[in-house]
């Protein structure tokens, strides 16, 4: 009997310990610095803790989940209402009386804010964007993209409609853009592309007086991948055509078994010389072919615009959203969105000379989404994905800087020479976190010359998801778009 007891004593004083251990793991915030259990946590290593919030503490962490995501939602929830009744028509289109669609929507002048970076003083000024709808992630409002061509500004939105207005439009109140007909809709037979969520639009850029647009894209029959589709510019009409897209593409059926997602799509394009541009492709969670040399899946890719033939540049990429090519370096400098943390800022400095492999799925510092859901269903992520925390180790280059938390990653577009704040390699990046977090807003990043270190970074939380930046050479302004108030936002330096 005493056996017995002793036995149970044993076994009780560890399982006790660890679940004290576990509330002060899930409601650190609620407890004292300076508490017994808080300096246990801490004594902790980082891969025991991840170990236990993996296994032993997998049900706090899901419930720790859950609690983010409804915070998330109801955060967007308020903010649409809150932005539906302070600012006229925000989500819906004014129709006529034959209740046709308009060819017009309004912009509005609603909020200015200041910030300032290293002593210079910037003005940032929003116009609300009315009636863009089907915004392309749960958090925002709505989804556009911005090109810029001439005396004009082209946008579109995540479904495919495009709208272009007048740069001197942006010194009034209030104006309208005119929506130009095109046969975008028509190309894209699939039903999610018109949908709130994943599909859509995924980048515009404008070469030689052709608009570019690039877009999850339906190959076969449910099977996907990102294409890049072009127009001659005419504003009375865009007459697209599919201009490439990869030869592999990721069957939808896969999402049963955790191989199928078009979050991961990449899409982002650039200019590298006369005859080429660059184009990062997703790997739509086929997590293989990232590694896999014969497809340009999860690859940064060179293409001609003329031959379209392509050359893979980089390799070993998740879902590459920001993308920027400094010629006078020769240097490619992208973004990439990890798993669950670990997003990346990466170096290419030997573009065009040989493929440099950043290590997706082999390396990442981040870790799988839905570990004991998808265990549950018999599928081990790291089996395929490891995830090793060192890319160097397993012949992989290495960030150049990492984030965790996640700081949901963008766009990335050197500052210009005109508008610069310090001489230097400067840089602004967008960010779209977590709204319950500070990953929300624009980024502020200086690099050494040869892109060895980020040797400045400041964060503006602006409590907006920017999705696309732009830079306006004869405004000297940077253009935003911003997700969850559905606006167009104008960076200058303040007069």
């Amino acid at each position: 009997m005493k056996k017995k007891i002793f036995i149970i004593c044993l076994v009780s004083v560890p399982v006790i310990f660890l679940i004290y251990l576990a509330g002060d793991f899930y409601y650190k915030d609620q407890k004292n610095a300076g508490s017994i259990s808080n300096k246990l946590r801490d004594a902790i290593p980082k891969d025991i803790k991840a170990f236990l919030k993996k296994t032993i503490f997998i049900v706090p962490t899901l419930k720790r989940e859950n609690i983010v995501a409804t915070k998330d939602r109801d955060f967007i929830l308020y903010k649409s209402r809150s932005l539906e009744k302070k600012y006229y028509h925000t989500l819906k289109h004014k129709k006529n009386k034959k209740n046709i669609e308009p060819d017009t929507i309004k912009l509005k002048d609603f909020l200015n804010k200041q910030i300032s970076i290293n002593n210079k003083k910037l003005n940032l000024q929003y116009f609300q964007v009315s009636s863009l709808t089907n915004p392309k992630h749960a958090n925002a409002i709505s989804t556009a993209y911005l090109a810029d061509y001439n005396d004009k500004l082209i946008f579109s939105s995540g479904d495919g409609d495009f709208y272009y207005f007048l740069k001197s439009d942006l010194s009034k109140k209030e104006f309208e853009a005119k929506k130009i007909k095109s046969n975008f809709n028509s190309i894209m037979q699939y039903p999610e592309f018109k949908q709130k969520g994943m599909y859509g639009i995924k980048d515009l850029f404008i070469k030689d007086n052709i608009l570019f647009a690039t877009s999850s894209s339906e190959q076969k029959k449910n099977c996907f991948n990102t294409a890049i589709y072009s127009s001659k510019i005419d504003f009375s009409n865009l007459d697209f055509k599919k201009f490439y897209e990869p030869t592999l593409c990721v069957k939808k059926e896969l999402a049963g078994i955790d191989e199928f997602s078009p979050y991961h799509s990449g899409g982002r394009l650039f200019n590298f010389d006369k005859e080429h541009i660059l184009f990062s492709v997703g790997e739509w969670r086929n997590r293989p072919a990232a590694q896999d040399q014969s497809n340009n899946l999860g690859k940064i890719i060179k293409l001609n615009i003329e031959t379209k033939t392509t050359k893979i540049m980089s390799m070993g990429h998740r879902n590459a959203q920001g993308l920027y090519y400094d010629n006078d370096k020769n240097t490619i400098i992208s973004t990439e969105h990890g798993p669950a943390e670990g997003d990346e800022i990466n170096i290419n400095k030997t573009a065009d000379k040989k493929v440099v492999n950043f290590g997706w799925p082999i390396s990442s510092y981040g870790e799988h989404y839905a570990v004991a859901r998808w265990r549950s269903k018999g599928v081990d992520q790291y089996a395929k994905a490891p995830l090793n925390k060192s890319h160097k180790k397993y012949g992989f280059q290495e960030p150049l800087k990492y984030y965790s938390p996640a700081l949901g990653i963008s766009q990335i577009i050197k500052i210009s020479k005109e508008f610069k704040i310090n001489d230097g390699n400067e840089y602004f990046l967008g960010t779209m976190g977590s709204t319950s977090g500070k990953g929300l807003g624009l980024r502020y990043l200086r690099f050494d010359k040869d892109y060895s270190s980020i040797v400045d970074e400041q964060h503006f939380y602006l409590k907006e998801r920017i999705r696309d930046i732009e830079y306006v050479e004869s405004l000297n302004a940077y253009l935003l778009f911003f997700e969850i108030s559905g606006s167009i936002g104008v960076l200058k330096h303040e007069n």
